[in-house]
């Protein structure tokens, strides 16, 4: 077992992987660095000889996301609105988008804003809102 950084390559301790019957290698992997990222590398032998291209395993440690960029109303229509944005970087998990559109009266009622529109798309930063109210 290896692990490639931008820093070299790391070879992984002994005592962090054990065998587990004829077939099974389980490791404990620990990133040691904030930020730090990577491929695990594993290599396997039997018989027939050594394993000529690795396993590989992509090490992207999480971070919050950043927000959308580059937002553009597509269509406009006195009712509808289809508006798509760039996503920024996901932070290395899974996200999902959600757009709400809302109308305040800072005059009447600064605290209340009035919800015109909710919608949630996942996994793109499109977002589709009907029925709005004319204005």
């Amino acid at each position: 077992w290896d692990f490639n950084t931008t820093a070299g390559v790391i070879e992984v301790p002994k005592e962090n992987y054990w065998k587990v019957g004829d077939s099974t290698n389980i490791m404990h992997f620990t990133v040691e660095q904030p930020l730090e990222s990577g491929t695990l590398l594993c290599w396997a032998r039997n018989v027939v000889g050594l394993q000529v291209n690795p396993c590989a395993f992509q090490i992207i440690q999480e971070a919050p996301p950043e927000a959308v960029n580059n937002c553009l109303v597509v269509n406009l229509t006195p009712n509808e609105a289809f508006i798509r944005c760039q996503p920024g970087w996901d932070g290395g998990l899974f996200q999902s988008f959600t757009m709400s559109v809302a109308h305040q009266n800072k005059k009447s009622h600064p605290e209340e804003p009035r919800l015109l529109a909710y919608t949630s798309t996942s996994p793109r930063p499109e977002f589709d809102l009907s029925q709005l109210e004319s204005g």
